[in-house]
């Protein structure tokens, strides 16, 4: 293989290693920002298990943690590939250095042996004063020094390579204590999970046994979600006539704000510093009763007691109106986009006022401390789970 085709491979080789790093730094990034949310939330799983009474809500809590570790498993495995990805381009780059490596210290063995014979044989002076002509002379001087320059240039370049080759050495033992580490995390986690899994089951089955009292609450429960989105409904409606015939709508504030909330997606803040999702958006088959559907406008956060909710963007309020089962209900205007907070067991804005982003709408109870949040198109529901940042 020719130099110039070694310098292309490892161009190539160090091209994708410096992508697989890329790769692994945002894999190692959301592995602990996953490791970190589940240490918050195994708190709040923690304080809803010393409860003698085993509710639905406490289901909720203990199926989302599961998700969140199986979350973690998935990309504890991507980074796993990654890391053996990187590990076989490394020992191809590390191969491919000592093939030229060997090639180049044969090359050199070979020049500097022809030059030391040579000097023992005709030594450089006697070289350059038995040239025919003072050009000759000059042209042998010529040839000496840049003899000399290769020779340095390719021990120089001998030296880069096998640092280069010591550095891929380095690497590959780290991929393997950071495989190794990686591995014992997984296992450790599957532990938790299967724990987490037998706890779920027994909840599930002492659940079951009161499938009638279960029924009853359900009802309840949907009779107050119809109450919140009717009010919801009501409200977003008498917002827009407001807005309409104040000409507000179309104002260009407007458009502005809704545009930057719009443009926002996927990157707003949590409305509080620590949660744990237990209800998502639609619909989706009861925890415990079979053949039981229900629908969801929102999601339902677990957080911590007298938590503080926050507004997930600048705005307006637009209500805060107290709601059978749902205590306050806050609702924030965004431009053509409304955010909804409810649950809230003291608010601490009033209608008209302006919010900024993260600034505190009010405070969640002691009593299974849950934040049930909604966001609005117009009158169009939207995935609140799209729209917040991931942790």
């Amino acid at each position: 293989m020719s130099g110039r085709g070694v310098l292309t491979l490892s161009f190539l080789f160090i091209s994708l290693l410096c992508m697989g790093q890329k790769d692994r730094s945002e894999l190692e990034s959301q592995r602990k920002a996953l490791e970190s949310q589940i240490k918050s939330t195994t708190e709040i799983l923690a304080k809803t298990q010393k409860s003698k009474t085993k509710t639905v809500n406490q289901l909720k809590t203990l199926n989302a943690q599961i998700r969140q570790r199986q979350e973690l498993l998935e990309s504890i495995n991507e980074e796993l590939k990654q890391v053996d990805q990187e590990a076989a381009q490394q020992e191809k780059s590390k191969e491919e250095a000592a093939l030229a490596i060997h090639q180049l210290e044969s090359r050199l063995d070979h020049a500097l042996r022809a030059a030391y014979i040579r000097s023992q044989l005709e030594p450089s002076w006697i070289y350059l004063l038995s040239a025919q002509s003072i050009g000759q002379a000059l042209s042998r001087w010529v040839y000496l020094r840049q003899y000399k320059s290769y020779i340095s240039s390719q021990m120089k370049t001998l030296a880069q390579k096998k640092q280069k080759h010591q550095e891929l050495i380095v690497q590959l033992e780290e991929n393997k204590k950071a495989k190794k580490m990686l591995f014992n995390s997984e296992e450790e986690h599957k532990k938790e999970i299967l724990a987490e899994q037998k706890s779920q089951q027994a909840l599930v089955n002492n659940l079951g046994k009161e499938e009638k009292k279960l029924k009853t609450q359900l009802a309840s429960t949907q009779e107050k979600k119809k109450k919140l989105d009717d009010e919801i409904s009501r409200l977003i409606s008498a917002e827009a006539k407001k807005m309409t015939s104040s000409g507000l709508s179309t104002a260009p504030e407007t458009k502005a704000l809704n545009d930057q909330f719009s443009a926002n997606k996927g990157r707003l803040p949590w409305p509080v510093s620590k949660g744990l999702i237990t209800d998502r958006f639609g619909t989706h088959p009861h925890p415990v009763l079979k053949g039981i559907v229900v629908q969801t406008n929102g999601i339902d956060i677990q957080a911590e007691e007298k938590a503080s909710v926050k507004s997930l963007f600048a705005g307006t309020v637009a209500s805060v109106t107290k709601i059978p089962g749902y205590d306050y209900m806050v609702m924030v205007r965004h431009g053509l986009y409304y955010t909804v907070y409810s649950k809230i067991a003291s608010a601490s804005v009033k209608k008209g006022d302006t919010v900024t982003t993260g600034q505190v709408l009010g405070y969640l109870g002691t009593e299974e401390p849950e934040l049930h949040l909604e966001i609005w198109q117009d009158k169009t529901k939207l995935n609140p789970e799209s729209w917040l940042a991931k942790k």
